[in-house]
């Protein structure tokens, strides 16, 4: 993988034990089936000390990860002796049948030529309902095959672990791996053990990284480069951003004793400036800072808009259609947590629109539609749609339109274990109309599941920039009109002292404006 010592991953259940070796360039089998070893230069020694695994527990928790020590030959690591072999971790689930590719070392038999056994092959088939820790997809496996990457087919990024299989698993043919969504699983890439320890500097943010970079002033990053295993070559010390048109070096200061700083410019508004750090010692080890190829994103902005900030715990003038409803309509209320339904609310508050708050009342026949009102963009660039939504049994269909307008369709939500918060970009075509409605569809027809759905902490949001934010009266300078101005609309709750993000009126949104306030024009 692409981690800063190109380490390994494999199913908790495959080991590695503290003599494994790892081979690449694995030559065909004989025509008997039996195995054939590559030659010495392909084989590595695993480092014990870098295994963490978690043994193998069963489908959506079983991995190991681990490194391996440089050829005893020729001195190099896998990934340097093989070029640009590493794959990039993606820590989300795929989209609903997508495709994935399973490349690894599955046994064969009859009518499959024996020279095929364990060595390498590939395949691809449709993801099959992943949820929660579970990657599943209908993609041929057979024994052997655990340990392989579950390849993302369109981005050629790996999802998690291959760890469950066979051509005709349960019958369906759906496969099993485990996601990288896995809390335990990504906790121990994100601490690595031994050989996969980071050799480079360690390079640590002092400065918090905030939820905009002002429009205006961009955001002063400060940070420390210290000695690992070497001393440090300061002429090294490098910082990149992205504002848009590819990654360019920005400016570094030494502040003394191990400090730097650096200003991160800022990028389009409402649009996301990406920036890494960079930093090599004596030798020539390098850290990056994220590890990996990903990066820090911060959006630029002055501010957020909303069109909508919803709890439910008023009534929102949503409206609810059935259509051969059994049991099962969608109503407002406190979850109860019967029926398999949440026992709590999505977003802390209380309430939630839910399918299930009546006994024994999952849904059954349908659909049931929960239809939003429709909603102004006009002063929002670049609008977001976020809301927690609740699955259990069929998936819930969400759907877009302009005023009037034809039903888009903005997810097809599977099954997963309690809330989740999502977020999507309101498509273009509707942004243009300057309108936006929303509708939730929940369905068991044919009704042989139980099925519940729930929605909660719906926002229609957007990032706003602004020449002078803090001068809230228009006259185009900040002064003390502009300050007791803010002060009444923040005690009114008004949604123009809404400053910070996360929704809500709070202090937050107050040492916000008080920033820009001094910050002036």
């Amino acid at each position: 993988i692409d981690d800063c010592e190109r380490c390994m991953i494999t199913a908790g259940h495959c080991g590695p034990s503290t003599s494994a070796v790892i081979q690449f360039n694995v030559p065909l089998s004989t025509s008997g089936g039996s195995p054939v070893a590559p030659p010495p230069d392909d084989q590595y020694a695993v480092d014990p000390s870098s295994t963490q695994s978690n043994g193998g527990q069963g489908q959506g928790n079983d991995y190991s990860y681990f490194g391996v020590f440089p050829n005893s030959n020729t001195g190099l690591h896998p990934a340097d002796a093989y070029g640009e072999g590493t794959y990039v971790l993606n820590r989300n689930l795929p989209s609903s049948g997508e495709s994935i590719r399973i490349t690894g070392y599955g046994s064969t038999s009859s009518p499959v030529s024996p020279t095929l056994y364990l060595v390498q092959k590939t395949h691809t088939g449709p993801e099959q309902g992943s949820s929660g820790t579970t990657l599943r997809y209908r993609t041929d496996t057979t024994g052997g095959n655990s340990g392989s990457p579950v390849i993302q087919e369109g981005t050629g990024m790996a999802l998690g672990v291959h760890t469950h299989g066979g051509c005709t698993s349960g019958g369906s043919g759906a496969n099993v791996g485990t996601s990288l969504v896995h809390t335990g699983f990504a906790g121990v890439l994100d601490n690595p053990a031994g050989s996969c320890v980071c050799a480079g500097p360690n390079i640590e943010v002092t400065s918090a990284l905030p939820d905009f970079i002002n429009s205006s002033t961009g955001y002063e990053m400060t940070f420390t480069v210290t000695e690992k295993s070497a001393p440090v070559d300061p002429t090294s010390i490098a910082v990149f951003a992205d504002t848009g048109s590819g990654f360019q070096s920005v400016t570094v200061a030494s502040l003394g004793n191990d400090a730097y700083s650096a200003m991160i410019p800022a990028g389009a508004c409402a649009e996301a400036v990406s920036f890494y750090l960079y930093a090599e010692d004596t030798t020539d080890k390098s850290t990056r800072e994220p590890r990996g190829t990903t990066n820090y994103e911060v959006i630029t902005g002055d501010a957020t808009g909303y069109a909508a900030d919803l709890d439910f715990e008023t009534d929102p003038g949503w409206t609810v259609q059935d259509t051969d409803i059994i049991t099962g309509t969608w109503q407002r209320g406190a979850p109860n947590g019967i029926n398999g339904a949440p026992a709590t609310d999505g977003d802390g508050s209380g309430q939630a629109y839910l399918t299930g708050l009546i006994p024994n009342h999952d849904v059954d026949g349908g659909p049931t539609v929960l239809t939003t009102t429709v909603y102004d963009l006009s002063d929002l660039p670049k609008p977001f749609v976020s809301y927690y939504r609740y699955v259990r049994g069929d998936p819930m269909l969400v759907e877009v339109r302009a005023d009037g307008g034809a039903w888009m369709q903005l997810e097809n939500a599977n099954p997963a274990t309690g809330w989740v918060n999502v977020e999507y970009e309101i498509p273009a075509s509707v942004v243009a109309s300057g309108s936006a409605q929303f509708r939730f569809t929940a369905s068991d027809n044919p009704n042989n599941s139980t099925t519940e759905a729930g929605v909660d902490g719906f926002k229609i949001f957007s990032i706003i920039c602004a020449d002078c934010p803090a001068d809230l009266t228009g006259e185009g300078d900040i002064n003390t009109n502009d300050f007791f101005l803010f002060l009444s609309l923040y005690q009114a709750q008004d949604p123009r002292a809404d400053f910070a993000p996360g929704g809500g009126i709070n202090t937050n949104d107050f040492f916000a404006y008080l920033a820009a306030y001094q910050a002036g024009c």
